[in-house]
């Protein structure tokens, strides 16, 4: 986002990653440009989601003479399917869901493309099945349930990550993302008969169900991850709004 001046200002992100130094801010590149004509920038090592790039000068500049182009990335997948109707508004929305979905394909399903770009097992389940209605991303999804497999911990437990770098256990995550393991091979074999998937993650998920048993309370049920804070967060929230009377349709 800009502030007031017009400035690129980026709390939204700073606020979660706490930079401590300049060497901490990720979503930041720096180029010195020679002024010998066309320049190309491409760092090696990171991309970024952006919708804006700030330029300074030394000197006065006729700003109509400055072009810039940006590069897309995204990994290769080809256009499955499309949508268009006499309702411009609709063809808009469905447009920018697909450029959204574009934007957080990169060898696995990510979270943003502007701050973890992280493969939160949630995040990609939810678009899943509507991301393969546009394009045969099922290769992506089939090297996922691989890595599921790969990052499952000794007791069976599953992150609420993957691949990930550190503890993002279902102590945290919950089974609300870990229900990946489930979802993400079975749209697999719902849309393309891919049963590979279900084989790789069958004795994963087995072993997920026998942690599972390990940690439910007397009543047989868990009372760990995201979703159980964020329910009790937002009852709690709303019963100070309105003591209003909360139903079970909250997910």
């Amino acid at each position: 986002m800009t502030d007031a001046s017009g400035r690129i200002d980026q709390r939204n992100i700073n606020m979660h990653l706490r930079p401590r130094n300049a060497r901490d801010v990720i979503q930041l590149d720096i180029y010195h440009l020679k002024g010998e004509g066309k320049e190309t920038f491409v760092p090696d090592f990171t991309y970024h989601g952006f919708r804006y790039i700030e330029m300074t000068s030394n000197q006065p500049i006729d700003i109509t003479k400055v072009t810039m182009e940006a590069l897309r990335m995204h990994s290769k997948v080809e256009k499955a399917g499309s949508f268009k109707s006499s309702n411009p508004l609709l063809n808009n929305i469905f447009d920018i869901c697909s450029n959204s979905y574009l934007s957080n394909l990169f060898g696995i399903p990510t979270d943003c493309p502007t701050r973890e770009k992280n493969g939160w097992m949630a995040d990609g389940f939810m678009v899943q099945e509507a991301g393969m209605l546009s394009y045969n991303s099922g290769s992506i999804y089939a090297k996922w349930v691989k890595d599921m497999t790969d990052a499952q911990s000794a007791d069976g437990n599953v992150p609420g990550i993957v691949p990930t770098s550190w503890n993002w256990n279902s102590e945290w995550a919950g089974p609300v993302w870990d229900a990946a393991i489930f979802i993400v091979p079975s749209l697999l074999y719902q849309y393309y008969g891919d049963v590979e998937s279900i084989r790789n993650v069958y004795p994963t998920a087995q072993r997920y169900l026998k942690y599972l048993a390990t940690i439910e309370n007397d009543k047989g049920l868990l009372k760990t991850g995201l979703a159980t804070g964020y329910i009790i967060k937002l009852l709690r929230l709303m019963i100070s709004w309105c003591h209003a009377i909360i139903t079970g349709t909250m997910y």
